[in-house]
């Protein structure tokens, strides 16, 4: 005998509220918009690519019938702020590297597995694009973000 059921209660609110979903990628800033989820980009690698996802996620939202404004895009930087720009970068270049070596390691490595051994990405399109815009955020030096406008110090 079968039963339906459900871990998670549904929400209170009526109506109910918007996801937040990411849409690094112009395949998840259209799924975003097919669902009506706010679109959620950090680890921004480049901000042309940003702007270009942000414009599918519009387009895609306008031909499912409704209109994304400023409150359904939502991009996360890395920002420090200090008494100097030597001290922001400082202290930047130290948070990046824990953040690089230590907390992004079991995502990596997790998304290794995924990448090698599933068809997860489905398209081998899908898979470079994510391969290269992590490649894109290991080289980069802290400069380099800074000149490029993805992380943000002063």
């Amino acid at each position: 005998m079968l039963f339906r059921s459900s871990i998670w209660p549904r929400p209170w609110q009526k109506p109910s509220p918007q996801l937040l979903m990411s849409a690094a990628t112009p395949e998840s800033a259209a799924f975003a918009a097919r669902h009506k989820a706010i679109m959620g980009m950090t680890l921004i690698a480049d901000l042309d690519v940003a702007r270009q996802n942000i414009e599918l996620y519009k387009k895609e939202c306008r031909a499912n019938g409704w209109e994304a404004d400023s409150r359904h895009v939502l991009t996360g930087h890395q920002t420090v702020i200090a008494e100097t720009d030597a001290e922001a970068i400082a202290i930047m270049r130290k948070g990046l590297d824990y953040f690089h070596r230590v907390l992004m390691r079991p995502q990596r490595e997790a998304q290794t597995q995924v990448l090698q051994k599933t068809d997860y990405y489905g398209q081998k399109d899908s898979k470079d694009y994510f391969d290269k815009r992590l490649a894109t955020l290991r080289e980069r030096t802290l400069e380099e973000q800074i000149e490029a406008g993805t992380v943000f110090c002063g």
